[in-house]
């Protein structure tokens, strides 16, 4: 090995004034954390922005307010859409019912009364059942109605 190497392995000497300058040196930090839950920032945060931008704010609540305006547009469509699939249900249902009720009263004039009796009659009951049961969505809206309750 070369002087110069083996001068470059050997610790460094530092004088006692060092260590203690470097002791000395404290370094000390403090961290403070602020949050606020909303759907727009808090109004220091709005000033912070202003300060960057003066239109900023108004930019941020205009955007705000579009994007609930575009919210609630697509939940209206999609409300409109649902109630349209439901009338389109009742309505092709009520063919179903009403011809698979004919085609049993056919059957019973037919010198077949009790296969159009029995024709006719399940599906009349099972119609019925079917439109007197509540809804499953109607329970699950109970039940989140006395979840919310019992929370509060």
């Amino acid at each position: 090995m070369s002087m110069a190497n083996e001068n470059s392995l050997k610790p460094k000497k530092t004088n006692k004034a060092t260590k203690r300058k470097r002791d000395d040196n404290k370094v000390v930090s403090m961290q403070a954390k602020t949050s606020f839950s909303g759907p727009i920032p808090d109004p220091r945060t709005l000033k912070g922005y202003a300060e960057v931008d003066e239109t900023a704010p108004k930019k941020i609540i205009d955007n705000f307010i579009a994007e609930s305006d575009h919210r609630r547009s697509y939940e209206d469509k999609a409300l409109e859409a649902t109630k349209g699939d439901n009338r389109l249900r009742l309505i092709l249902a009520t063919i179903v019912c009403l011809a698979m009720i004919g085609f049993g009263a056919i059957l019973a004039m037919t010198d077949h009364p009790v296969v159009g009796s029995l024709f006719a009659g399940t599906t009349l009951a099972s119609v019925l059942g079917a439109y007197l049961r509540p809804s499953s969505n109607d329970d699950k809206q109970n039940d989140n109605d006395n979840d919310e309750y019992q929370d509060k």
